[in-house]
């Protein structure tokens, strides 16, 4: 039996004027769905993002993704900057990129994370 990877996904909420909050438990649910076990934690601040995303390098996960928009990705990079971690990104931002064209958890015939490499 493959093991699955480790995976961590840190939520923004107040990404995309709160888009972050309103979805992600919707797309939680989508993953589970997918057969991954991937953890979810909502975070309140940046600074508690960096501290989940540089603890989840440093503790055996193997991917760590960031749900929001291009400032979360800023805070998981710089968090796990030099570690070997896998990152990805659930876009939930406020930028028209992330609106104009649906975000890759979208596409049920694409598993999330295997958009992300995990």
């Amino acid at each position: 039996m493959k093991t699955l990877p480790k995976t961590l996904v840190l939520v923004n909420p107040a990404a995309g004027h709160g888009q972050g909050a309103r979805v992600w438990r919707r797309v939680a649910a989508y993953v589970r769905t997918q057969g991954s076990a991937a953890e979810f934690v909502e975070t309140r601040s940046a600074e508690e993002f960096e501290r989940h995303a540089a603890q989840a390098a440093a503790t055996g996960y193997s991917c760590v993704a960031a749900l929001g928009g291009d400032g979360s990705f800023q805070l998981l990079l710089r968090a796990t900057l030099g570690s070997g971690i896998i990152l990805g990104l659930i876009p939930a931002g406020g930028g028209v990129e992330a609106t104009t064209s649906p975000p890759p958890w979208a596409y049920r015939r694409t598993p999330l994370l295997r958009h992300m490499h995990c």
